[in-house]
């Protein structure tokens, strides 16, 4: 995807999807999330400051367009003991 002038946005000062939406005209629709609890690696420990093995949670997020297509990939991990999950359900 030809997103000119995307390399100078200030994503400290403008979020990603906001500017997708309105200088691309892009509408974002869908994101699939999957947890997981793994045993922090080497790097994710020194990153995340906790032992080697310690229980971490990773999170695996791609964001979709209303077309389908993908237009965004997160890699996130998270360390156990600060994570929290709310869900709001409707019926």
């Amino acid at each position: 995807m030809n997103l000119p002038g995307i390399e100078h946005v200030d994503f400290e000062k403008e979020s990603l999807f906001n500017t997708l939406e309105t200088t691309y005209q892009l509408r974002i629709a869908t994101a699939r999330r999957t947890f997981s609890a793994e045993p922090a690696t080497e790097a994710v420990a020194k990153q995340l400051e906790v032992p080697v093995g310690s229980p971490v949670q990773y999170l695996e997020q791609v964001t979709y367009l209303a077309d389908g297509h993908p237009i965004e990939y997160s890699d996130v991990w998270i360390r156990s003991d600060r994570l929290r999950v709310t869900s709001l359900l409707s019926r």
